[in-house]
């Protein structure tokens, strides 16, 4: 995942032309049950052979066919794994994009699972270069690519659903006792991608604290949030993360948390103005981004659970203190404007 800003609106090319009839995006709505004032909708961007087109040479990187989904060989995985692209832009200056990619692969052992799957992400995280991405962003605003600011660092989520398919009924026990027996390793995997290379036992108790209530459920997972990303370590079994249980699609909503604070915090890091905030064009009410951040346990109001995600994101990408950095000194220092005032 990575984001962009838009530093200023020029006529748009022919190549965002073909993108005019794509409407807000409604699915924030429905995973979260917002209400109209706390609506995200922004506009989300799925082409098919169209944007592999736009993108020429660098489409065929993403792409071996013109239909959707993309695939591409990953290391690790034997089947080629299925690549899906994305953009959400959230007003005239922020485009969030994603490449998503899912694919399966086997170990022997649980003592196999982690160094194979730091062996797939790094894989998928190389494949997905940030220069492409710019691209990608670029194509839905119409501008050349070299208009769009990115933020330094692209986010990486991985989730590992483990299955036993020779013994499904222990599976959680042996899970939980693997985590905790290996639980630094987990937190190295999530910071540098490599579970050899074990961190200092502050900050591996650091990260685990600031995640701790999101995982008190289960003992068979472990979930690790913040500004680099998440890990995901969980059984697909009965009770682990499949459909049909209290986690089904759990770090998928994670991941479009992420988005939604990802977003905000380009949007405070870059904006200039007031206007900047104003999310009238993506959303249902104007001040939709400081409620969020002021007023999360309203906004999220029907899942515990995502409010604990929430709050973990804004934590660790300061949105607090970004906006009230905005709202002090971006705002009140220009002449004519009056103090804003968070109201709920």
């Amino acid at each position: 995942m990575g984001s962009f800003y838009l530093e200023s609106t020029p006529e748009a090319g022919p190549d965002a032309r073909r993108f005019d009839s794509i409407a807000s995006h409604r699915k924030f709505i429905g995973e979260f049950d917002l209400q109209p004032k706390h609506e995200i909708r922004p506009k989300r961007y799925v082409p098919g052979h169209q944007f592999r087109s736009a993108l020429g040479t660098s489409g065929k990187h993403l792409s071996i066919r013109d239909a959707m989904p993309y695939k591409q060989d990953v290391e690790g995985i034997a089947n080629r794994v299925e690549v899906i692209p994305r953009i959400d832009q959230f007003g005239e200056h922020v485009f969030v994009v994603a490449l998503r990619y899912h694919g399966s692969y086997s170990v022997d052992s649980l003592t196999d699972l982690l160094p194979s799957h730091a062996r797939v992400v790094n894989s998928v995280v190389k494949s997905a270069q940030s220069s492409l991405l710019g691209k990608i962003a670029a194509v839905a605003a119409g501008v050349p690519a070299e208009a769009m600011v990115g933020l330094p660092k692209r986010r990486v989520h991985s989730h590992a659903a483990v299955k036993d398919l020779v013994d499904p009924s222990s599976l959680n026990l042996r899970l939980a006792e693997f985590l905790a027996s290996n639980r630094r390793s987990v937190v190295a995997l999530h910071i540098s991608r490599d579970p050899s290379k074990v961190p200092d036992a502050r900050l591996e108790s650091a990260l685990v604290a600031a995640n701790s209530e999101l995982n008190l459920k289960s003992e068979s997972q472990l979930l690790l949030i913040n500004a680099q990303g998440s890990t995901l370590i969980a059984a697909a079994s009965d009770g682990g993360v499949g459909p049909g249980t209290a986690y089904h699609n759990r770090h998928a909503r994670v991941v479009d948390l992420s988005e939604i604070a990802t977003a905000m915090q380009h949007m405070l890091l870059r904006g200039r103005s007031r206007e900047d905030l104003d999310a009238r064009c993506w959303g249902g009410d104007s001040q939709v981004i400081d409620r969020w951040i002021r007023f999360p346990q309203n906004v999220l109001s029907t899942s515990m659970s995502h409010q604990k995600v929430w709050a973990v994101l804004s934590d660790s990408l300061v949105l607090s203190d970004l906006l009230d950095e905005f709202s002090e000194y971006d705002i009140r220092a220009r002449p004519n404007h009056q103090p804003f005032e968070a109201k709920e």
